[in-house]
């Protein structure tokens, strides 16, 4: 656990950078701005910042080392910021941990995470915990390494999924009733069967649904994507 009570922490998570249906790069040049304007003094990327299976715009080297090069850059216009890096189901390729963590070497203000942060009584994680009822940290990572190692998604996947965002499909399961419940209890589990303890209040994205509820008395909040109609902001938290 870090301790950092009293900060002003910004929450930055799934833009899903270099992926044709993710309209995250206004999000991301709009960072600065909003670092400055809001005050925060601490900063967490809370998963699939970046696609790599889904990235088009550059090919797999590129796309890591210019993913790199972006983090670097904003972390380094803010040396009294601290930034968190957490890793997503989209974006922990071994490749873009190595790159990250040179640049933590030489950026003390930066700081990467394999699976979650605990700040005070809040625990921030990506959320892929919940894709299995009985995840753990082991089989969790085995699952991102082995999608990190698969082939990048081709142009007619990609075409298909475009096709199933444009009538909001990949939307569905997320809006039925019970879906955030269902969630919420998964990551309870994950936590306690982790042994994290003190938690309050769980931070998380993966789902791509905006929300904040009360689930079995532990407060959730997931700023959502900008991925098709989906609604997204980056959010703001006074302090833990």
């Amino acid at each position: 656990m870090i301790n950092q009570a009293a900060s002003k922490i910004l929450l930055v998570g799934d833009l899903h950078l270099f992926a044709r249906r993710s309209r995250g790069m206004t999000h991301w040049e709009g960072l600065p701005k909003m670092i400055s304007e809001s005050g925060a003094t601490c900063c967490v990327f809370i998963g699939d910042i970046f696609d790599f299976p889904w990235a088009r715009q550059f090919e797999k080297d590129a796309a890591v080392t210019q993913a790199a090069l972006m983090v670097e850059e904003l972390v380094r216009l803010f040396p009294k910021v601290t930034f968190h890096y957490l890793f997503g189901n989209h974006d922990q390729d071994p490749a873009f941990e190595t790159e990250l963590e040179e640049v933590r070497r030489q950026v003390p203000n930066l700081m990467n995470h394999n699976v979650s942060l605990q700040l005070g009584s809040t625990l921030f994680l990506h959320g892929d915990a919940a894709d299995h009822r009985e995840m753990n940290v082991e089989t969790l990572l085995r699952r991102r390494r082995e999608r990190a190692a698969g082939a990048r998604h081709g142009r007619l996947q990609e075409s298909l999924y475009r096709v199933a965002v444009a009538l909001r499909m990949d939307e569905a399961p997320s809006w039925l009733p019970f879906f955030p419940n269902l969630v919420h209890r998964r990551l309870i589990r994950f936590i306690e069967r982790e042994g994290i303890e003190g938690i309050q209040h769980v931070v998380y994205g993966h789902t791509h649904r905006k929300l904040e509820q009360n689930t079995d008395g532990v407060r959730f909040t997931n700023a959502g994507a900008p991925i098709g109609y989906r609604d997204y902001n980056h959010l703001t938290f006074s302090e833990l």
